[in-house]
């Protein structure tokens, strides 16, 4: 069959002795079907004194509501970062396990 170039949606590179893998297209398409193509990149995945809580949970009804409307979307959101950090990201495990703890009741600080 040959040498592999992709697999599970990673890119398979050889160059000498040495193995790089890469999840380009799948992260632009997470990017792209979030509408998170054009924000701004940033350091670190998450603050460093950042730490979310139960207490920052939506309050208002108005809130909640618009919050419930989006708690698919978010979920989907999540396990494709979960997703993309176990492969070729592990640099936003940390911040992406945090906010997954509050992945089926939120507020807009998470």
């Amino acid at each position: 069959m040959g040498i592999a170039s992709n697999c599970v949606g990673l890119r398979i590179t050889y160059e000498f002795d040495e193995i790089y893998l890469d999840q380009t297209e799948y992260t632009k398409k997470i990017l792209d079907k979030f509408n998170t193509i054009n924000c701004k990149r940033a350091v670190t995945p998450s603050g460093p004194n950042q730490e979310l809580s139960i207490e920052m949970l939506a309050n208002s009804e108005e809130e909640k509501r618009e919050l419930k409307n989006n708690l698919k979307n978010r979920q989907q959101a999540v396990g494709n970062l979960l997703y993309l950090a176990q492969a070729t990201r592990p640099v936003i495990v940390f911040a992406v396990n945090d906010l997954s703890r509050f992945n089926s009741n939120f507020g807009k600080a998470h």
